[in-house]
């Protein structure tokens, strides 16, 4: 995570010149727990990665726990919300529902204000379907 940092506050200097390092270490948890839910739905890991991500995210500073609740497809879950990553006038609030059965996600929520308005097309709620598959992937179709 701290090679991480270091490369996007360099990156961000190249469109930002007042750019530095604490920028982003100032939300180093966020960043963590950001990465944690990554290995619940992005990438094909064992269970017991998964489980591991789960109690890391669950203990990392600023992570809320929600309680169980049922996702928009009806699915229980247990819902946690990330640290709410503020920078200039624009507010990014993310929360994640797992299924502590298979530990992964089957919802996200994501909230993304400047100035108090809600963006349009940047707030949302997706829902995933996680597991192996033999079957080659679909081009969706143009809508």
């Amino acid at each position: 995570m701290r090679a991480w940092i270091d490369w996007a506050a360099e990156d961000a200097k190249t469109s930002d010149p007042k750019a530095k390092k604490e920028d982003w270490l100032v939300h180093f948890d966020r960043y963590v727990a950001e990465y944690m839910t990554h290995l619940l739905y992005e990438n094909p890991v064992p269970f017991k990665v998964r489980s591991a991500a789960y109690q890391a995210l669950r203990t990392t500073k600023g992570v809320g726990d929600l309680g169980q609740v049922k996702d928009p497809l009806n699915r229980p879950g247990q819902k946690v919300a990330l640290p709410v990553y503020e920078r200039k006038s624009s507010v990014l609030k993310e929360q994640f529902i797992v299924d502590t059965r298979t530990m992964t996600l089957p919802a996200r929520y994501v909230d993304l204000q400047d100035g108090g308005k809600q963006l349009a097309g940047k707030t949302a709620v997706e829902t995933y379907k996680v597991g192996w598959t033999n079957e080659k992937p679909a081009v969706p179709a143009a809508g």
